[in-house]
This record gives C-alpha cells, sequence and structure tokens, in this order.
C-alpha cells in the first residue's frame, strides 16, 4: 500500500516478466532447420527467430526496395553491400517474437465511497511478421501461387506514403499496379511489438449507508467498467498482442467493452 488515511488509500501492483529460450540441440545432427518462408531455428538462437532478406530502405531515385547482400566474406562476416534486386540478397537469422520483458501496472484508489481502479499491460523488445502486409502491399495477382495480391484489395494507409518521383524519401517503395511482387520474406515485413495498453478500468460509489438503510439495503455501489480502452503501439497497423509465433494475418483484435452496473447487498 502506497498511503492510507482514514479517507484515503491507494495500493499499486506491479509485475513484470522476462522469458529466454534457445534452441540447444536439433537432434542432435543439425545445425539449423527453416520453417516455411520466414522462420529459422538455430543452435543457439530463440525457437522463434525471423530467418529473412534485410531491407535497406527505398532507392530515393527510383522506389525500389533495397536490400543488404548479406552475402559471408571469407573471414566470415557480412557483405553490407546494396542491390535492388532481392533474388541477390541472403537471406539472414534476423530478429526475435519474443519480448525482453512484459507485465502490468494496477493502481487501486478509495476515497469517501468513491473507488477507482486501472491495470496497464506492456510489452518490450517483440517483434511480429505481418504476412497480411505481403500481400495487400503488391500489385499483382499472384504471391505464393493462390492467386493472392493487391488487385481486389484496399491497399494499407501507409501506403499514402509511398515513393512517387525521384527525390522523395520514404520507406514505403514505389506501388505499380501489375508489377511483380519483392520477396514475401523481407525484414520491411517485420515490426515492433512495443506498446502499452489500458486493460481495463473501474470506476465505482458506494452511496452511504444512511440513504440506502433507510431502503432496507445494506450496501449499494454503483460503478462503470471498461476494457481495451487505449493502446498505445509502436507499430499502429494491428493489435500488437500477436499470436505466440509472431505470424499476423488479419487476426481479430480483443474488444473494447463498455459495462454499467449496480452492486447490491440485502
Amino acid at each position: 500500500m502506497n498511503f492510507s488515511t482514514s479517507d484515503f488509500n491507494w495500493t499499486t501492483v506491479l509485475n513484470l516478466s522476462h522469458n529466454r529460450n534457445k534452441v540447444v540441440s536439433l537432434n542432435g545432427q543439425l545445425d539449423q532447420s527453416i520453417e516455411g518462408n520466414w522462420f529459422i531455428h538455430k543452435v543457439g538462437l530463440p525457437y522463434y527467430t525471423f530467418y529473412v532478406k534485410e531491407f535497406a530502405g527505398v532507392d530515393p531515385q527510383t522506389g525500389k526496395a533495397q536490400y543488404y547482400l548479406n552475402t559471408q566474406n571469407e573471414d566470415g562476416s557480412y557483405n553490407r553491400g546494396l542491390t535492388t534486386n532481392p533474388d541477390q540478397a541472403q537471406s539472414v537469422p534476423y530478429k526475435s517474437v519474443e519480448p525482453k520483458i512484459s507485465g502490468g501496472l494496477t493502481n487501486m484508489f478509495d476515497y469517501k465511497g468513491f473507488d477507482l481502479s486501472f491495470t496497464l499491460t506492456y510489452s518490450l523488445g517483440g517483434y511480429s511478421f505481418d504476412r497480411a502486409g505481403t500481400y495487400i502491399e503488391n500489385g499483382t495477382n499472384s504471391i505464393y501461387g493462390d492467386g493472392a495480391g493487391s488487385k481486389g484489395r484496399n491497399l494499407p494507409v501507409y501506403a499514402l506514403d509511398r515513393w512517387q518521383k525521384p527525390g522523395d524519401q520514404t520507406d514505403v517503395p514505389r506501388f505499380v499496379f501489375g508489377e511483380a511482387p519483392g520477396p514475401n520474406n523481407s525484414s520491411r515485413y517485420i515490426h515492433s511489438t512495443n506498446h502499452l495498453r489500458l486493460k481495463s478500468l473501474t470506476l465505482g460509489y458506494t452511496l452511504p449507508k444512511q440513504w440506502v438503510n433507510k431502503a432496507f439495503i445494506d450496501n449499494a455501489r454503483i460503478y462503470f467498467s471498461g476494457s481495451n480502452l487505449l493502446t498505445w503501439a509502436k507499430w499502429k497497423q494491428y493489435d500488437p498482442e500477436t499470436p505466440v509465433n509472431g505470424e499476423v494475418l488479419c487476426e481479430t483484435p480483443p474488444m473494447r467493452t463498455f459495462s454499467f452496473g449496480v452492486q447490491l447487498t440485502l
């Protein structure tokens, strides 16, 4: 309890968690295993580590996406030269899904019949893969051979920031309807899941006993409660509370709810 008097009480509860994991063995025979298009399971790395071609921004003269070559030199270092041809770029282990730290902070207040409590949840250091972005940011019908692409789909709002003329400084490549898409395993689709969320809030008022006792009621409290009221996220295009593997494909975000009520004790 932070503070307590006859009229006012304030209590705070803080919790945090840190989860760390790494692959220690792959059947004792393999050093690494590639899963799908954008995950690598490699000894010494976290289980959900992205394996992608590293995006290096947009060429301001052509609007094309650039990538680091990341081919290995003889000394084991990576070649950080640039290319606009993704076939020349080597996929490399990138960031991990797991956050470095996550948890919550709850505050509870009482003052002369009024009570207020709210919980903030947070997550820092994790990343997600925007699989939906690999569909809707591209101008052709086919990306995975399944006929999916931007034709017949809405573009994301950040397409308004795309490259449009020589000299434009942006991290969103040009969009040309019908142009072949870039690689779906690009780090351009990897986004931070850092966020702070007002997970729940409750405000109540307990009526004075001398009021309610006249109606043969022992206790009466009216209240308002809400959940998922506000979210501050580094990447705002989808909900930061992503699936366990960090792969996002049009998941429904948690609902924002409001409720009002009366609690009576007879």
